[in-house]
């Protein structure tokens, strides 16, 4: 769930901001070339249009994108890491001590007579609990959110942000 929301939200943020920035990109380049061309011939025109748009574009699309792509997704995935681990981190530990419950107090009562095994059910599943708690978070959080954001952020970079400024570049 965690991998899944914080997907489809840096999919979001990360198109509107590249966006934002290569249609700055084009606007910027439209104004410049239009400014340069009363001055020079056509010809130089050309040159400096494209030379100057694409520093222009390398700067706004790319580095900028990065920049905002993972500035929101890192907001966004702690966020919601924190509370989805938080979630399913109880959700896991709810049903794995019951489980683990269960099976123990049938192995008590055979042992034990009734009142010993609810006594010792609840300190031992309260101390199980506790241990798997602590540990299936960090698992969780590790290897769900800190390691997916990894992989997202370079997709996003690698992919998303060089699309969108050779797109821009071109139409520029």
């Amino acid at each position: 769930m965690c991998d899944v929301m914080c997907d489809i939200m840096c999919d979001v943020m990360c198109d509107v901001m590249c966006d934002v920035m290569c249609d700055m990109c084009d606007v910027m380049c439209d104004i410049m070339c239009d400014v340069m061309c009363d001055i020079m011939c056509d010809i130089m025109c050309d040159i400096m249009c494209d030379v100057m748009c694409d520093v222009m574009c390398d700067i706004m699309c790319d580095i900028m994108c990065d920049v905002m792509c993972d500035i929101m997704c890192n907001i966004m995935c702690d966020v919601m890491c924190d509370i989805m681990c938080d979630i399913m981190c109880d959700i896991m530990c709810d049903i794995m001590c019951d489980i683990m419950c269960d099976i123990m107090c049938d192995i008590m009562r055979d042992i034990m007579c009734d009142v010993m095994c609810d006594i010792m059910r609840d300190v031992m599943c309260d101390v199980m609990c506790d241990i798997m708690r602590d540990i299936m978070c960090d698992i969780m959080r590790d290897v769900m959110c800190d390691v997916m954001r990894d992989v997202m952020r370079d997709i996003m970079r690698d992919v998303m942000c060089d699309v969108m400024r050779d797109v821009m570049r071109d139409i520029a």
